[in-house]
């Protein structure tokens, strides 16, 4: 936008200087057609004394031959020399006409040539017509340019909505510290999640091995008072032996696929706490080399 508009005032100013050089030109012409002029008025006018001075001379002689007696012989012979001089005269005379003829010849041209190429009013609407068209052309151009210009300042504005980079590091910082007390308190609450299930676990168990002993000591007298009775009484209790071994061997394969899962999760913290590493480690190059273009942008600028 702003390129253009400087090109076509540059222009413009060109048009005016060629105005200006056409207007001094149609005064220099104007003023060698009225030199010409006058120099042409001058030429015939010297050309019409001279006539009329031989054509006097011419008469005189011709009175003097009608007087001519032997008594003014002599004057006659001083008359005839003066003839001869007529006669020079005559054809300087006739050389200075056709050299008058030729001059003539060469002003009329020298007029004619002024006359032709001195042309103000045609040149004048001509450039008065392409001055006009350029400032209309540079209006154009300065409407669209402001048009640019406010479109650059919404622009501008919407870039300032976007924060900075220390406003970004600000934000990171903000919410790494917001993460890190979330992800404490969440911690937190899992070992309380974690705590209350195997409390609860230990009191359901401690719940069961309580009322088993209760059934043992409830039932043993009785099945202690005869053979078959305690037979059964045996039968039974081992039965709840197994059972108890059963539940240990699910709780063990828990405790298993637990623990296998705890291996995972820590390798996985592991990679995650490595990606984070790297992470910080590429940022902090990145922030170090914005830092050093913005340097070697400012120094640019300064040069």
């Amino acid at each position: 936008g702003r390129g253009g508009g400087s090109s076509h005032s540059r222009a413009l100013a060109a048009l005016q200087r060629q105005k200006v050089a056409l207007e001094e030109k149609e005064t220099k012409l104007s003023r060698e057609k009225e030199q010409l002029e006058t120099s042409v008025r001058q030429e015939a006018q010297r050309w019409n004394t001279l006539k009329m001075a031989r054509e006097k001379v011419e008469a005189e002689l011709a009175d003097l031959e009608k007087l001519e007696t032997e008594e003014n012989q002599g004057i006659l012979r001083k008359l005839q020399g003066l003839v001869v001089m007529n006669e020079s005269l005559k054809q300087q005379e006739h050389e200075f006409r056709e050299q008058c003829k030729v001059e003539l010849s060469r002003l009329q041209n020298l007029v004619k040539e002024a006359q032709e190429s001195a042309t103000p009013d045609k040149d004048g609407d001509q450039v008065d017509t392409q001055f006009e068209e350029e400032r209309e052309r540079v209006h154009k151009l300065r409407l669209l340019l402001a048009k640019g210009n406010r479109s650059i300042a919404a622009l501008q504005r919407q870039l300032d909505e976007v924060p900075g980079r220390a406003e970004l590091a600000q934000y990171q910082r903000r919410f790494l510290e917001l993460y890190n007390q979330v992800a404490a308190k969440h911690k937190e609450t899992k070992q309380f999640y974690t705590l209350y299930n195997t409390l609860d676990d230990t009191k359901l168990y401690l719940g069961k091995e309580l009322s088993l002993l209760n059934s043992i000591l409830d039932t043993y007298t009785e099945a202690m008072s005869s053979a078959s009775g305690k037979e059964q009484f045996m039968k039974q209790f081992d039965a709840i032996v197994e059972g108890i071994k059963q539940n240990k061997v699910k709780v063990e394969r828990r405790k298993s696929e637990e623990r296998r899962r705890r291996d995972q999760l820590s390798q996985q913290l592991q990679s995650l706490v490595e990606q984070q590493r790297r992470y910080v480690a590429a940022v902090r190059q990145v922030t170090i080399e914005c830092r050093r273009n913005e340097a070697l942008l400012a120094q640019l600028r300064g040069t």
